[in-house]
Parts: structure tokens; sequence; C-alpha cells
């Protein structure tokens, strides 16, 4: 899938070219066709002109579709593609190498060239997902974009460290809103460990979550908003994956390799 979007995208060029002159040629047949159209007196005449006419229009919508696939690709699912691949990792070690040396006889044996003391060092794996990738998940929940709304994390976001909650949190006689979550061991939500805010916000910071507060896993996550009889008045609720923090990569020292 990747190698034809790569295709695509390196012969875009000479296609929006083509596509471009084909393009002019037909709509210039269609003026011509109308035209004869037109002036015709005679039946065949009328009929040639319109056949002619229905083959430039085709060929119009044809290079027009063409021209925005072309574009589609190169523009969004290219780079979208290439986005969402994991970075690659390099081969860890180094490989022993055959070389061919004239033994004391003139003839050639085989020989394994060893490879040079070497620095290593221990270089952290990458995640198993990229971050800001989307996992399997539920619709949002109840969410109201003027009252009650989370813009970020995006529904279903795995998350690796700590990140800002952006969205609105504002009703009529508010009081506070606070977060709640409801992960793989429990079934009820439970408030989260930063407990309520007093302040109402509109399309603003809500608060934090860290991944080190919370084990691995799938997570309904939600904003309250209370007013101020302590009555829950409006909500957001989203689902969330958890994963540990990537770790850092740490020398080992120096040594040779066997």
């Amino acid at each position: 899938m990747g190698d034809v979007l790569s295709l695509i995208e390196s012969l875009a060029p000479g296609l929006y070219v083509i596509c471009g002159l084909l393009l002019v040629w037909n709509i210039r047949s269609l003026i011509i066709a109308e035209g004869e159209l037109r002036y015709a007196q005679y039946g065949l005449e009328k009929e040639l002109a319109e056949r002619r006419g229905g083959r430039s229009l085709t060929m119009v919508v044809i290079m027009i579709e063409i021209l925005v696939v072309v574009w589609g690709v190169s523009n969004v699912a290219s780079p979208a593609w290439s986005e969402g691949l994991p970075d690659g990792t390099a081969e860890a070690g180094q490989r022993q190498f055959m070389t061919s040396t004239p033994g004391s006889g003139g003839d050639f044996e085989f020989q394994i060239a060893s490879p040079q003391p070497t620095d290593v060092l221990a270089t952290a794996a990458p995640p198993s997902t990229p971050i800001g990738t989307i996992g399997p998940h539920d619709p949002k929940l109840k969410c109201d974009t003027s009252r009650a709304w989370i813009d970020y994390p995006a529904n279903g976001m795995y998350i690796f460290e700590d990140i800002d909650v952006i969205g609105t949190a504002s009703i009529e006689n508010f009081a506070k809103y606070r977060f709640e979550i409801k992960g793989p061991s429990s079934s009820e939500f439970s408030v989260y460990t930063q407990g309520d805010r007093v302040e109402p916000v509109v399309d603003g910071p809500l608060g934090r979550i860290s991944p080190l507060d919370l084990i691995p896993g799938q997570y309904r996550f939600r904003l309250v908003v209370f007013d101020t009889d302590n009555n829950p008045r409006a909500q957001c609720e989203i689902t969330i994956w958890i994963q540990d923090p990537v770790p850092t990569a740490t020398p080992i020292g120096a040594g040779s390799i066997e």
C-alpha cells in the first residue's frame, strides 16, 4: 500500500500536466460540439455533435476525478500513511563478514574478521503504538460543545506521557467541575486524583492526565460539571488508552564484542 502511494506521489507532477492538457483539450472540444449543435440543421449533424459533446464531457469529468485523486494521495493519504508508521530501529550488534585471504600454499581460505571494540549503548525500544494513535473506542457520550466538551485528548487516543486536557466546562450557575475515570479493574467511575476545579473554562486547559497515576489499559474518562446546588448538570465521556512511558536510552559502558 505504501509503495503504491509513494509511486503516485512521485508521478504527481507529470500526471497534473497530462491531465491538465487533456482537460483543456476536451473542454475545447466540448465548446466546439456545442457550437456545431447550435447551428446544425439536419438530424445526422445534430446526432454527431451530441456524440462528440458527450465524449468530451465524459473525458472532462474523468480528468477532474483523476486530478482530485492524485491531489488527495499526494497531499493527504501519502503523508498520513508515512506519519502513522512507527520509527524503524537499527540492528543491534555487528555482523561478522567472511573475507578471503591467500593461504601459505597459494590457495584462498576464508577467515572471519573480528569486529573492533566499540562502546555499546542501550537503546530504548519504540512504543508499540505511535503517540497520538487512535485505538478502539466507544462513541463520545453526552458531550455539549458549549457546556461540557473534551477537545483533547481525542476519543480513543493512546497516552504515554503527561498531557493537558483541553476543552470546555461552563454552565449556568456554575460551581465546579472534576474528572472521573473508570478503568480495566473497576466497574464504576471514581474521582480522578486531581479533584475539583472551581473556575469555568471555555476552549482552554482543564487539567492534566498522567500515565504514572494509572495502570496500562483502556479507560473511560469523563468531565463532569456541577451547579451551585452541587448537582451534575453537564458531562462529556470519552475513551483513552494508557500505556507505560517510553524509556530513555542509558549508556552501559564500553566493551568488546567477541
